[in-house]
């Protein structure tokens, strides 16, 4: 799969994603920006977690900011062009001449642009505009063919009993993880999101931490199984 893929497939993942009070996310949580506008941050998180780097699409937090950087970088355009899928669309909703708001271009068909972003109503979502729309700002054309191939990873059932344990707890509270069997960004994400004092509350999140420590040797830090004072029901 390539990286134009990849990243349109993770976007799509979190499809009906929302946020919590205040613009709390896991998105901005990830960046070190909770509790902000967080758009610019979940592409960069997309783009982050399919192992896109830094100087293929720059991590930013404000729309005109990156696109900016993206500028410096010769990959933007200002023109109504068709783009490709993995590009990314940038808004100005009031025409003021900053950049309000991206997502990333997931196909093009029949005179529209198809998109998923984040932050748009506040959640995860698909949306479809003209490609001649005036609000359409601008477009961000990362060269993906610079990246160099990712080695298929191996997917570890024991993760994936971890994943599925933690969405089933957890997922309404903190939002869900992807299940896929790989201790990834998200996986590792998850086990700072909850102290060990409310995983031991709950068999399942419980056993699922601690074979994950014991057996496979994953570190789980603050909010995994610790070595001393643990329970017996949750050595193994």
């Amino acid at each position: 799969m390539s990286k134009r893929d990849e990243i349109v497939a993770i976007a799509l993942s979190q499809k009906g994603y929302k946020e919590g009070y205040n613009n709390d996310t896991k998105y901005g949580d990830w960046y070190g920006l909770p509790h902000e506008p967080w758009c610019a941050m979940f592409v960069s998180w997309c783009a982050y977690n399919v192992g896109i780097p830094e100087n293929i699409i720059p991590k930013f937090a404000g729309c005109t900011t990156g696109f900016n950087q993206m500028t410096d970088m010769g990959i933007t355009t200002k023109a109504h062009i068709t783009p490709d899928k993995g590009d990314l669309i940038f808004f100005d909703w009031d025409y003021s001449g900053d950049y309000d708001h991206v997502g990333i271009v997931t196909e093009v068909k029949d005179g529209k642009v198809y998109t998923v972003e984040g932050n748009h109503e506040d959640c995860v979502d698909e949306y479809v505009y003209p490609l001649n729309a005036e609000y359409i700002a601008g477009y961000a054309q990362p060269k993906y063919d610079d990246v160099p191939p990712t080695p298929k990873p191996v997917v570890d059932p024991v993760v994936l009993d971890y994943q599925q344990s933690w969405n089933k707890t957890y997922g309404d509270t903190y939002g869900y993880i992807l299940e896929d069997g790989i201790f990834g960004k998200e996986t590792e994400w998850s086990k700072h999101k909850v102290y060990l004092t409310e995983g031991m509350k709950n068999h399942l999140i419980g056993w699922s931490q601690c074979r994950l420590k014991y057996h496979k040797g994953y570190d789980l830090g603050d909010s995994g199984v610790k070595h001393d004072g643990v329970d017996d029901e949750f050595r193994c």
